[in-house]
């Protein structure tokens, strides 16, 4: 029953952004990942905007999100934090986060918990960055400069490769509190933009 619910929010949410979305010329795309029995915090690159060949979007201007599908489910009694947001800032020693999305969780016992965001009139989020290192779309508070990100480490990603951030790209921090491990599957549906 939950894969079915699943498919019909993404098919719902689907239709409705390949409609709102012509003017992109990309029909809709999805990328997943999954981690298991998660004890630590750990990062990902999302979505890596200029790969065209390893992920599914033909644009490298920038990423649009329509639907976001986040479940978390905690072997035992767990708390953590899981963050999306844009590399709008990428080098050798640091990498800018606009964060956009978060997911915190806190339960005594353990449990699934779920967030399912979508915008059937077209995307949620618009995630162009500028050459002067800025989200001309997106306002938040919840920035980060990190060493995690930085253009000389190489994070997961859902290709199975591990990868450098570049400026655009989508990225994934998981903060796991403990004291027990944790699953966590994220769905992403975007297109992409010249």
């Amino acid at each position: 029953m939950k894969k079915l619910v699943f498919l019909s929010f993404f098919f719902m949410a689907g239709l409705a952004y390949a409609d709102i979305m012509k003017s992109s010329k990309e029909e809709p795309v999805a990328v997943k990942y999954s981690f298991s029995g998660l004890t630590a915090s750990t990062h990902t690159i999302l979505i890596d905007l200029s790969n065209t060949s390893g992920f599914p979007h033909k644009n490298t201007g920038a990423i649009n999100i329509a639907a976001i599908n986040v479940s978390i489910d905690k072997l035992a009694a767990s708390s953590g934090t899981l963050k999306i947001g844009v590399a709008n800032d990428v080098n050798i020693s640091s990498t800018n986060i606009s964060y956009f999305f978060e997911a915190t969780y806190d339960r005594a016992a353990a449990g699934t918990e779920i967030w399912r965001y979508a915008n059937a009139e077209g995307y949620l989020y618009r995630l162009r960055t500028t050459s002067s290192n800025t989200t001309p779309y997106l306002l938040t508070n919840d920035t980060l400069s990190t060493t995690i990100f930085q253009l000389d480490v190489n994070n997961s990603s859902p290709t199975g490769t591990p990868v450098p951030a570049g400026r655009g790209d989508v990225l994934l921090s998981f903060t796991n509190n403990g004291p027990s491990a944790t699953d966590i599957s994220v769905e992403v549906l975007y297109n992409s933009e010249p």
